[in-house]
């Protein structure tokens, strides 16, 4: 078994810029695509018989069999939705999904890392 940690980047901070320069609707159309597009990958990795644990936000952690392929399009389905980029870690444990994670995002982001 699996654990897999997806999670955009920088996605906060783009909503932040956007509300500090007082682009509301911006920010609202790009937290609502950030939404959406969780609710794909949630499906997406559900029809693939892996559990899903917890999504919300750009943050979703789940268990089962990881796929590099599936994991592959979850990162291009993010970036083509939304413009942004998302990390994936995967390890045999919680704590190496984290782990993996942190190393994706420190190579830069859009990253599938497995630990």
């Amino acid at each position: 078994m699996d654990y897999i940690y997806c999670d955009g980047d920088a996605v906060g901070r783009r909503l932040h810029a956007l509300i500090a320069k007082s682009e509301l609707k911006e920010a609202a159309q790009l937290s609502g695509t950030v939404t959406r597009v969780l609710r794909r990958i949630k499906l997406m990795l559900q029809d693939a018989g892996i559990e899903v644990v917890l999504a919300g936000g750009d943050n979703l952690f789940a268990r089962g069999n990881a796929e590099h392929a599936l994991l592959e399009r979850v990162i291009a389905l993010f970036h083509s939705e939304t413009g942004l980029t998302m990390s994936i870690g995967v390890g045999k444990t919680p704590g190496d999904a984290i782990l993996a994670i942190i190393v994706a995002k420190s190579l830069g982001g859009g990253r599938l890392i497995w630990r």
